[in-house]
């Protein structure tokens, strides 16, 4: 694969993974990496549920489109602008440290901020 569809893949299974968020009500996404995979949690009033993603080239994939589009090379929170469902949507991201690893928090905005 080239790098233009590394980015379409990362960036389907992104908009998979915020369009279940949405669909759920979901305010926050937490990406966290794990021996498993990346751990994938969605946060809802301080109570989550997940998945765990255990494609190591697509998690790759993943964080290196959410640091680009995030502006995360140097700074360790940004925005990602993201068109879900059809609107445009402000998504907060914060890079922390999780056991020596870069884990993500996105944070959703309601369509259209």
């Amino acid at each position: 694969m080239n790098e233009q569809q590394d980015d379409e893949r990362a960036a389907a299974y992104l908009n998979d993974i915020l369009d279940q968020a949405a669909e759920a009500g979901v305010d926050t996404i937490e990406l966290e990496r794990a021996p498993e995979g990346l751990e994938i949690c969605f946060v809802r009033a301080g109570s989550g549920s997940g998945t765990v993603l255990k494609d190591r080239e697509l998690e790759s994939e993943i964080v290196q489109l959410i640091v680009r589009r995030a502006g995360l090379e140097n700074q360790a929170s940004g925005t990602m602008n993201w068109n879900l469902r059809g609107r445009d949507c402000a998504i907060g991201v914060e890079e922390y440290d999780s056991f020596g690893e870069s884990s993500f928090r996105l944070k959703l905005g309601k369509p259209g901020d």
